[in-house]
């Protein structure tokens, strides 16, 4: 009996080669989906610090960034003189200027900026991401290993 007669006989595609086959096929097509699901799911989408005055109706568009940007966008001067490890970049999206006083108005040299509480994410691209949901910015990407 030769090799060819003797595959006719068991009959070379049963049930053992289809599992086997489902088997190889699937531990070939998993890696790639992991590794590029983190592509989509862990994206850093532009964000800045909720506005205090707007917790409900606060997102990130025009308008209400520029209202942002007039009352509590730190400067330079403050990032410089908080003694922070932080790029300018940084300190302005990770930092609020505190609310002026009654009699004080905003963006003055000797007001103070503090941490974030909440953020505010732009969703042009994605509707929500990994980074969002954790809160996954600033001083709390280190958390973006565990993500992975």
């Amino acid at each position: 009996m030769k090799f060819d007669d003797f595959l006719a006989t068991v009959d070379d595609w049963g049930k053992f080669q289809k599992i086997k086959y489902g088997l190889i096929c699937l531990t070939y097509m998993l890696p790639p989906i992991m590794v590029y699901t983190y592509t989509f799911t862990a994206a850093v989408p532009n964000f800045r610090c909720q506005d205090s005055d707007m917790l409900f109706d606060d997102g990130y568009f025009a308008q209400a960034n520029t209202n942002y940007n007039s009352k509590y966008l730190p400067t330079q001067e403050q990032c410089t003189r908080a003694d922070k490890l932080l790029s300018l970049k940084e300190c302005q999206r990770c930092y609020i200027q505190t609310k002026p006083k009654f009699n004080q108005t905003a963006n003055r040299p000797d007001s103070r900026i503090e941490k974030c509480n909440k953020h505010v994410f732009e969703k042009i691209h994605y509707d929500k991401t990994l980074v969002e949901e954790w809160d996954i910015v600033c001083d709390r990407i280190i958390y973006r290993s565990a993500a992975q």
